[in-house]
């Protein structure tokens, strides 16, 4: 994912910079900087995040494990790259 890509992903779906940073637990200004990078991609930690955002995990407890994760085409988080 490209900061391009992760402020499409967040645009599109009405989340603001502060509010994703929260869930994520990363500043705005590390937000900002991400989405500035343009075509360079993000570190794969934040992708990681993000997708377990769009599969709708906010928490990790250990008990949410069972996800499909070969439905990630279902929950449009975009182009992903790379296995799964």
């Amino acid at each position: 994912m490209t900061g391009d890509q992760l402020k499409a992903w967040r645009s599109a779906r009405k989340i603001s910079q502060v509010d994703l940073g929260r869930r994520l637990g990363i500043s705005r200004e590390s937000m900002i900087r991400y989405e500035a990078s343009g075509t360079d991609p993000v570190p794969k930690q934040l992708e990681l995040a993000i997708c377990a955002l769009a599969l709708g995990f906010d928490a990790f407890n250990g008990s949410n494990i069972g996800v499909n994760v070969f439905k990630l085409e279902d929950h449009s988080f975009g182009h992903v790259t790379g296995p799964v």
